[in-house]
């Protein structure tokens, strides 16, 4: 989620532990919730769970309970029933985005929303190592922003870098053979700390000395010259010099490109990144049945929640939804124990 949704994510965790060192709240870690426990009425009043260190089934109640669980962009299975055309893709999240909470929910009677919309991000990052690994780095959208432009296996740009997600993933789709990522030093005085995390930590960039390196590499793979290069970058350049370019770009960051430049490259596809569905909720954040009715002291929000963003969401808006759902839900809560 980068490094907006590191501090926030990071910063919530603070609080968590300090609320918990001073009795306020319990942390139970390895533990996967199986289901939700009701009363005779069917309120929700608790939820069962696996101790997956000590084994056995264990139960938590309370007054209420909130799913925020994530979405499912790991699960191979929710994708094959729910969004079949991208179950191949890579993703950008992790093994502990599996959807649970909404396959729990669902099993309790909760309306499940909006599930065949699955965001796919024009650039994840391509690991040299493992290639192959369900798992890849998000080449974050600041990158492109700051000049950063994709090359195809002819060492041409055939898009818009600045363009709507779907758009990106669309031209990606339809070049064959690998795409690259490509910085120069103007782009990556823009977003350095960036640079720097992909480049040293993540080592999903590589250095080169100039084009002509580059080129050189490219010459082995796809006997491309180091003239199609140099003349991709005098187009861009001309390009930001008349304020017009075929493929739509409005601006033209991080020129001028130029031969003797150290570069900053990358292989990028398209991922998975976030899920627009979920479990369909009312503004009050109360979980939903199939007939539209509250189920009572349910409650969901974030990324496990459906219908907040339609089809597709904008970029930043996950965490918008995170902290303003989040808090809407905590604050339904605190209504809830006190109208009781």
């Amino acid at each position: 989620s980068g490094a907006a949704g590191g501090y926030i994510t990071l910063g919530l965790m603070r609080h968590v532990k300090k609320y918990a060192k001073q009795g306020q709240c319990q942390i139970i870690k390895q533990a996967k919730m199986t289901n939700l426990l009701k009363d005779y009425s069917g309120r929700v009043v608790g939820l069962k769970y696996e101790d997956l260190k000590n084994g056995g089934m264990k139960q938590v109640r309370g007054s209420a309970v909130v799913i925020a669980t994530g979405g499912f962009c790991y699960n191979l299975d929710m994708l094959r029933e729910y969004a079949p055309t991208n179950a191949n893709l890579s993703t950008t999240n992790g093994s502990w985005a599996n959807g649970e909470g909404m396959l729990v929910a669902r099993s309790s009677g909760a309306k499940l929303v909006d599930m065949a919309c699955v965001q796919v991000h024009p650039t994840g990052f391509i690991d040299p190592k493992e290639p192959d690994a369900r798992e890849k780095i998000l080449a974050a959208e600041c990158l492109r922003a700051a000049g950063a432009l994709l090359i195809n296996e002819k060492g041409r740009r055939f898009v818009n870098e600045l363009g709507h997600r779907d758009d990106v993933t669309s031209a990606e789709k339809g070049q064959k053979g690998k795409v690259r990522l490509i910085l120069n030093p103007v782009a990556v005085s823009e977003v350095e700390p960036h640079v720097k995390m992909y480049t040293n930590f993540f080592k999903v960039l590589k250095v080169y000395k100039n084009s002509y390196e580059l080129a050189a590499e490219m010459n082995t793979e796809m006997n491309i010259p180091v003239e199609h290069l140099i003349d991709t970058f005098d187009t861009y350049n001309e390009s930001a010099r008349k304020g017009w370019c075929p493929s739509g770009k409005p601006r033209f960051p991080g020129v001028p490109y130029k031969a003797d430049q150290e570069l900053r490259v990358g292989f990028v596809e398209p991922v998975l990144h976030y899920v627009m569905g979920g479990i369909a909720i009312d503004p009050e954040a109360q979980v939903l049945d199939e007939k539209n009715k509250v189920i009572p002291s349910l409650f969901a929000c974030g990324e496990t929640a459906g219908g907040v963003h339609g089809r597709n969401r904008l970029a930043g808006n996950s965490l918008v939804e995170c902290v303003v759902y989040g808090r809407v839900a905590g604050n339904s809560c605190v209504k809830l124990l006190k109208s009781r």
